[in-house]
């Protein structure tokens, strides 16, 4: 038996709320600390590039700070998203935007497929997804146009890049002389209309190369075959795997070392998972996973 809802707590009210100016003030070095964990995924996934503002930098957007609270862990913590006022992008109107997630009908089969066959449901978040999708360079427009974007980052950010500057070895602007510098984003960064496209361009390709073959009613449905493995994409014969898309946060099921060949294989590929089982929440529902005595869910 599995069982769904749609009930929130207190804990899930809360969830994602923005923080206050007053929340801001008083929990100020939580609120440094998480701004400096973000601006070091834009550093690790090579998401910016720092340069001297010119007149070839036409299409320039601001970026601004998104902080909300997050319950992880038993305990609650802040988390910074760093974001592109996408309503400024000047090519906006020729970006290819189409990111279809999993119909609620595929989800229903994961959960279907896992009670059949008696596997472990599993909702496998990937952190700092849209950093890792394919190049911005690479995703073209509607004109057939280079797509170039140039970020103008809030005023603290230039300091979170110098405590990392000597880890990294970044080309920064002189202390004072930092608006006269822009980031050129070399990735689809959040607020961006194409950068859920980029990103689920990026894990279907990756899928494939793994095995998995893409459903053909729903494109985030991808099941996997005995006999399928890197390289190798098996289409007919015995289901071992069947995993459903939802931007960043993946549902899956399989028999016994599929999922989990898939965790490492996503670990060394986008860096830390977060993994979750028995009682986990995907696709805006709650899930629990219970098992009988005989073996079966």
């Amino acid at each position: 038996v599995m069982s769904t809802s749609g009930a929130q707590d207190r804990r899930a009210r809360r969830n994602n709320q923005v923080l206050s100016k007053e929340e801001e003030k008083e929990h100020a070095a939580d609120v440094w600390k998480a701004k400096g964990k973000e601006i070091k995924n834009y550093v690790l996934h090579t998401a910016i590039k720092a340069v001297l503002a010119s007149n070839g930098a036409w299409n320039v957007c601001t970026g601004v700070w998104i902080l909300t609270w997050k319950w992880k862990d038993g305990a609650w913590c802040i988390k910074a998203r760093l974001c592109i006022r996408g309503f400024m992008d000047r090519q906006k109107q020729e970006t290819h935007k189409y990111s279809p997630t999993a119909t609620r009908v595929g989800q229903r089969l994961l959960l279907s497929m896992c009670a059949i066959h008696s596997w472990v449901a599993k909702s496998i978040d990937i952190s700092a997804a849209f950093l890792q999708g394919i190049p911005l360079q690479d995703a073209g427009t509607k004109t057939g146009s280079t797509r170039r974007v140039w970020l103008r980052p809030p005023a603290d950010c230039w300091e979170l890049l110098r405590e990392l500057k000597a880890l990294y070895g970044l080309e920064l602007p002189v202390k004072g002389y930092e608006s006269h510098w822009l980031w050129v984003l070399l990735k689809a960064v959040y607020g961006l209309d194409d950068a859920p496209l980029l990103w689920r361009k990026e894990i279907g390709e990756f899928l494939e190369s793994l095995g998995w073959v893409v459903g053909l009613l729903d494109k985030c449905c991808y099941y996997k075959r005995r006999g399928s493995g890197p390289g190798a994409q098996v289409k007919k014969g015995e289901l071992i795997g069947f995993l459903t898309l939802h931007i960043d946060d993946e549902g899956v099921g399989g028999e016994d070392g599929v999922s989990e060949e898939l965790e490492e294989a996503m670990i060394q590929r986008y860096g830390p998972v977060q993994v979750q089982v028995t009682l986990w929440r995907h696709n805006g529902h709650e899930y629990e996973q219970w098992w009988n005595a005989d073996g079966s869910t």
